[in-house]
């Protein structure tokens, strides 16, 4: 039998011929979106303000809706800032001055096309010093007439950089009124009794502490006649909230909103107490607060309402609300004096590494925690920052270094090696990877598989990084002051911004699952990240004072708070998180870090600063 060979040239027939047949139907051509363009700033722009807005153009053939990828940096090619933004502008706020920043926009379709758009830049001015902004937003408004003659006066005006800003308040019957007023520091002035019927001029001059001045146009009003027999508003709002279940003890403030179109004169009962209906406790001329000087008890529901009578004895009662206090459940174990002042603090196994002054590093043995007792030390004199552990070994952030320790012998600690970094905020180890929050240069990823030679793998940009916490694929990064950024770490050499969550104001951040939760001055705030390019705002705990740190373990959240000592939340249904437990003794509480059933705090007291250890009751 002869056997026929086919030859490359019958192969490249047979398969156009299948090309061919398969016709244009199946042939995809899909349109992609413009190219981003007509940037602002203009590319090479140069002396710009610092508060910056970047706008950019771009658009699709078929209308498809599009979305982008923000690229911003002060390095080329920038790294992502944003991602799968919606609209085709952004503030990127207050910058550096005499600073060149890179950025570029990649677009992306319905269906996932992208295309992006060059690399532009742009340079911020030398420092300026801007003056505040003009006076305006009068209330009462300019020319508004029948005013109350009892009517304060507000106005707003704002400093660009957040300078304290003083009034100069200019009011009088003539056109041209004298100063009733020198450098108020409130946006909002009383100016008592006004004259019935009368046309009054008035104008706000604001001031900064740098001397810059911005003057207010000329606005007036006129005044009415008093009248009586309406009813006063119900006072609302409560602060507390009605029905709060969380509430210190210590230094409350009863808070309601009460607004009188008129602002008669008026008196405000307040009844409050333990038991429902409230009793009577006071009058009070203060028609928005009430300082409660008693320390509350603890774990007790309180009753109170608010009844205001203006001076034609015209009365209005709002409803009878509650709160509960904190509960009384953390039980004191144990404590060490540490010596000086601690920095840092993190639990493993039957050992707590405290970061202190003098020494540097306590390795405290708490194994029994009735007990605890320093077993080693490291006497060098460095600024710790952050300290992580994992098996034999123990890392330290220092403002200059990343070290590492070989704790295997923990009554002898030794240094392993070090790696530099400008300013590490905090640490998080995972696996063969450390995760090191750099307040200058962002997120970077260290490979610790070898102690020996740690090796930085990957980075992101991120502005002040202040603090991280690694929780499965992602990095949550906290943007002091700006934002939470959720980074993919899968690939640690590649870290990408998979989405973030904009706040004024993020501090220090852990997670559980696919919840995140960080604090700023005086909350604490819940998040649903299950979706990282959409979180998701499900809580938000008001707190009484300001927090120092944050961990999370099981189903817990701990805060070591000013003057409110370690506060423990229930997250087990992150959506309706509560207060679980509170421990107040003297002394500021710091750090807080939770292992197994114990609590382990430091704290400032007298007569010398402390880890104490805690476990939460029933």
């Amino acid at each position: 039998m002869c056997k026929r060979l086919i030859t490359p040239t019958v192969l490249l027939a047979i398969f156009s011929a299948l090309i061919l047949s398969c016709g244009d139907d199946n042939l995809v051509n899909e349109n992609l979106p413009t190219v981003p363009s007509n940037p602002s700033p203009a590319d090479d722009a140069a002396g710009l303000y610092t508060n910056v807005v970047l706008h950019w153009q771009c658009g699709h053939p078929e209308g498809k809706i599009l979305v982008y990828d923000v690229y911003f940096d002060t390095i080329s090619p920038p790294q992502m800032r944003h991602f799968r933004w919606e609209a085709d502008s952004l503030a990127v706020g207050y910058l550096r001055f005499e600073r060149t920043y890179y950025w570029k926009i990649i677009a992306v379709d319905e269906n996932y096309n992208t295309i992006s758009g060059p690399i532009w830049r742009f340079t911020t001015s030398a420092y300026i010093d801007l003056p505040p902004d003009t006076p305006s937003l009068p209330d009462p408004a300019d020319g508004e007439e029948d005013v109350s003659t009892s009517k304060n006066l507000y106005w707003r005006s704002t400093d660009p950089f957040g300078d304290p800003i003083y009034f100069d308040i200019y009011l009088g019957l003539d056109s041209i009124p004298p100063l009733v007023r020198a450098r108020h520091p409130y946006s909002a002035y009383n100016p008592q009794q006004l004259i019935e019927n009368a046309r009054y001029y008035w104008r706000i001059v604001a001031e900064d502490s740098s001397g810059n001045r911005a003057e207010g146009p000329l606005w007036h009003f006129t005044t009415g006649t008093p009248g009586g027999g309406q009813l006063p508003p119900v006072p609302t709002s409560p602060r507390p909230d009605s029905g709060q279940m969380d509430v210190s003890p210590y230094y409350l403030n009863l808070h309601w909103f009460y607004d009188d179109y008129d602002a008669d004169p008026a008196t405000f009962s307040i009844y409050f107490g333990n038991t429902d209906p409230p009793p009577f406790l006071l009058n009070t001329t203060h028609n928005s607060y009430y300082f409660i000087d008693d320390t509350l008890q603890f774990n007790t529901t309180y009753y109170w309402r608010i009844k205001v009578t203006d001076i034609f004895g015209d009365s209005a009662s709002g409803p009878v609300w509650c709160f509960t206090t904190w509960p009384d459940n953390m039980i004191y174990v144990g404590g060490y004096e540490i010596g000086s002042d601690a920095s840092a603090i993190y639990a493993q196994g039957n050992y707590a590494y405290v970061g202190t002054s003098e020494p540097s590093l306590r390795i405290i043995d708490i194994s029994n925690p009735a007990n605890p007792v320093q077993t080693g030390r490291l006497d060098d004199s460095l600024s710790i920052l952050a300290v992580a552990a994992q098996g034999d070994y123990a890392y330290l952030a220092t403002d200059t270094y990343f070290l590492t320790l070989n704790v295997s012998d923990p009554a002898n600690p030794t240094y392993v090696s070090r790696f530099d970094s400008p300013y590490i905020k905090a640490i998080s180890v995972t696996g063969n990877y450390a995760y090191l929050a750099d307040y200058y240069d962002g997120l970077k990823v260290v490979d610790i598989s070898d102690p020996s030679f740690p090796n930085q793998v990957g980075s992101l940009g991120v502005y002040n990084a202040s603090d991280v916490w690694v929780e499965g694929i992602y990095a949550l990064v906290s943007e002091e002051n700006r934002s939470l950024e959720i980074i993919r770490v899968n690939d640690p050499a590649n870290p990408t911004l998979a989405g973030e969550y904009r706040s004024s104001s993020v501090h220090d951040v852990c997670a559980r699952g696919n919840y995140a939760f960080f604090t700023n001055h005086y909350e604490l705030r819940i998040l649903d990240v299950s979706n990282p390019a959409v979180p998701v705002e499900i809580g938000d705990i008001p707190l009484s004072t300001f927090p120092n740190d944050i961990h999370a373990s099981g189903d817990y959240v701990y805060l070591a708070t000013n003057y409110n000592g370690v506060q423990v939340f229930d997250v087990s249904n992150p959506s309706d998180a509560h207060m679980a437990g509170v421990r107040i003794d003297p002394g500021f509480t710091q750090h807080v870090y939770a292992l197994g059933e114990y609590i382990y705090a430091t704290y400032t007291s007298n007569p010398g600063p402390e880890m104490r250890i805690f476990q939460l009751g029933p």
